[in-house]
């Protein structure tokens, strides 16, 4: 630490004047907490995604963190802080810097941004690589822009006042340019990196993942609950550290990196997970994963109810201990959904969660109305204040949608991931997140176009960090298999393995048009695979009673259904269905009753459920009740049909002779209403289960 330099501001207190934080200090703050981190949370996957060996990637995200607020030692910055502290301005000018209180070029030159061109200007000669000044840049979340970069090369030349408060006084300038190097050489001795020469050259990928590191470390060391500032007539010195970082680190309480240690998972400790044995499409999944020597994308198409979630999420432990990743993130396409899994992800976690303080996370909007993960909430914030230090929490941390993914094992909507595509203020940490996990999306056969394109470029961001994921469906057409499975293999041999030329071998030649079932395709390196689950499924019938006359629906899906004068009466226990050919999930339909006290629900029953247990499930139903009867036998009570996005087909019942169908045939049909041959009025009926059977669970 150079005396010089020591009179340079870095934070002040809004609510106290008589306190504040050297530069100097706050950097030995963010190097301190990065070395924590880089040795305790970051996961080493992580650290493979860089390109770098696990020392010069530990060495260089601590060189980062201690030179990244660089660009605060500047006239600008200086003049602005000192603003609410005209000691410390003085202090500064007897030091020799020239720092004004007003600039012609205000807000031209924020910090961050200055920081990459003090690094990397010819003009200052610090010789640091381009790719590692921009880590710098981004620092706060967003990178210089493209247009700055080409329009303004440098910014040291076009804003010379802001830098050094002159722009022809030598001595002034030389004092800036002192301490800039001085800056760089206490950076790299706490590193532990000899020579600037030292350090890489970082890929496009690692300059995203170390920003998101740098991030993280510098919010830390900025939160003054554990790194508190100084009084305002002190200096600090050397001999504070390391037990500032140690104190500060500490009371954090932050969680610890899991190692799974579990590179096969057998049927015993199956069923010591999840309860029960695995059935043979979890078997076939923990086979292959059990086996597999580089992880890349998998695809588990069966049908609902027969535990795709639990192969998921022990196919997950396995391959997060041979990849070494450091916990999961499980997508669905629903608020609904995200809180339905939310105790089952929880449960799991703890079973996983060995010796280690793990952290979880109900990423969505809607997370604070969860009544059972505001209790976590607050059990989370007692966890840490006592020293917890094993088990599963609601870490305090990582409330907030911009740390959401940075905790182990994180729940939510489909969104969070699709954002990591996005050029978003703060992308990065939703990419140092997602990086270190295993990523499982539910239900991948749910989005429209426009969310499949951002699926997709997701997908190429997470092959090129290596990172695993897990697809799972029960109605995936072959061409959007083929789709998913080419898009993260070829970016995988792109940009993970580094190849010019994609190197994509196909063990079968018909995989991308295979339509058995269950099926489940994976790639292994750069080979794709595939295997048809052979699985005795016995048919499964509902009888039907039919309670009126056929009814008629018009091309433009909408009718009135029209009560007899002696009502039916609708049991608790029994759900009328309309069945109806519709494609969409907006329509509304006008029901007319003569007895204004009946109100009975109405559902769209969808072809996705394989079993009857699966008729209770809210989220496979989509359900409308009318707000209130009818006032009179004139005015009709509108019903919505409410639908998730899972809504494509249904089942239609085209004739009075059906009196049963089968609800999973053991092969599977695909019938698009919109393109059937019948004429453009199709019968309709108002039906009620009567007897289920061969419906096991």
């Amino acid at each position: 630490m150079r005396e010089k330099y020591k009179v340079l501001m870095a934070k002040t207190s809004a609510d106290c004047e008589e306190v504040w934080l050297p530069l100097w200090m706050h950097l030995r703050d963010t190097a301190g907490v990065m070395k924590k981190l880089v040795r305790t949370w970051v996961p080493d996957a992580v650290c493979v995604a860089t390109g770098l060996d696990q020392e010069l990637f530990s060495k260089t995200a601590i060189f980062l963190a201690a030179i990244h607020d660089i660009g605060k030692a500047t006239s600008y910055f200086q003049g602005i802080i000192t603003q609410s502290c005209p000691e410390k301005y003085n202090e500064i000018i007897s030091e020799g810097f020239e720092v004004h209180k007003e600039y012609r070029a205000a807000g031209k030159t924020p910090h961050a941004h200055a920081g990459q061109w003090i690094l990397q200007s010819d003009t200052i000669n610090l010789e640091v690589h381009e790719s590692l000044a921009m880590v710098v840049g981004a620092h706060h979340g967003k990178p210089i822009s493209i247009d700055v970069l080409t329009g303004e090369p440098d910014l040291l030349k076009v804003h010379p006042i802001n830098f050094y408060g002159v722009e022809d006084n030598n001595e002034k300038i030389f004092i800036w340019k002192e301490t800039w190097h001085n800056i760089l050489e206490e950076a790299l001795n706490l590193a532990g990196i000899g020579s600037i020469d030292q350090l890489p050259i970082l890929s496009s990928e690692a300059q995203i993942l170390f920003s998101g590191l740098v991030i993280i470390a510098d919010w830390i060391a900025s939160n003054t609950k554990y790194f508190p500032l100084i009084a305002l007539d002190e200096y600090g010195n050397d001999t504070l550290y390391p037990k500032r970082v140690n104190d500060g680190w500490n009371s954090l309480n932050f969680p610890k990196c899991q190692n799974y240690g579990m590179n096969r998972i057998d049927e015993e400790i199956f069923k010591e997970r999840f309860g029960f044995s695995p059935n043979k499409i979890q078997r076939c999944m923990l086979d292959v994963v059990n086996n597999i020597e580089n992880p890349g994308i998998f695809i588990l198409e069966a049908q609902m109810g027969v535990g795709k979630t639990e192969a998921a999420l022990s196919a997950a432990e396995v391959i997060a201990s041979r990849k070494k990743e450091g916990g999961i993130f499980f997508g669905l396409p629903t608020q609904a959904t995200s809180n339905g899994l939310f105790k089952r992800l929880y449960n799991w976690g703890e079973k996983v969660s060995d010796q280690v303080l793990n952290s979880i996370c109900l990423a969505h909007a809607a997370a604070e109305f969860n009544e059972e993960y505001n209790q976590l909430i607050i059990k989370g914030k007692t966890a840490v204040d006592e020293d917890n230090q094993e088990g599963i929490t609601v870490h305090p941390w990582f409330q907030g949608n911009k740390r959401a993914l940075l905790a182990d094992f994180v729940i939510g909507t489909i969104d969070q991931f699709l954002m990591a595509s996005l050029r978003r203020k703060h992308f990065m940490l939703r990419h140092i997140g997602l990086a270190g996990k295993v990523v499982i999306i539910d239900e991948c056969h749910a989005y429209d176009a426009y969310m499949n394109e951002y699926l997709e470029r997701s997908l190429q961001w997470m092959a090129a960090y290596g990172v695993p994921v897990i697809l799972l469906s029960a109605t995936l057409l072959f061409e959007r298999r083929r789709t998913l499975i080419e898009c993260y293999a070829k970016a995988y041999s792109k940009y993970y393995r580094k190849k010019r030329k994609q190197e994509i071998i196909c063990e079968q030649t018909d995989w991308s048009t295979n339509t058995n079932y269950p099926l489940f395709t994976w790639t292994d390196g750069e080979t794709i695979k595939q295997t048809v689950i052979e699985q005795k499924i016995e048919d499964k019938v509902i009888k039907i009673n039919h309670f009126y006359s056929p009814l008629t629906i018009s091309s433009n899906s909408s009718a009135s259904l029209v009560f007899p004068k002696t009502p039916y009466t609708f049991e608790n226990t029994i759900t009328p269905i309309f069945v109806c050919p519709v494609t969409r999930c907006n329509k509304c339909f006008s029901i007319r009753s003569i007895n204004t006290s009946i109100t009975f629900d109405i559902c769209v029953f969808s072809h996705r459920i394989c079993n009857a247990s699966s008729v209770t499930v809210q989220e496979r139903i989509c359900f409308a009740r009318a707000a209130s009867p009818p006032a009179s036998n004139t005015q009709h009570a509108k019903i919505s049909i409410l639908a998730s996005a899972i809504l494509e087909w249904v089942f239609i019942i085209p004739a009075p002779s059906f009196t049963s169908f089968p609800i999973w045939p053991t092969k599977r049909i695909r019938w698009n209403p919109s393109s059937h041959a019948l004429s453009n009025v199709c019968p309709i009926k108002l039906l009620h289960f009567t007897h289920c059977s061969g419906l096991g669970k």
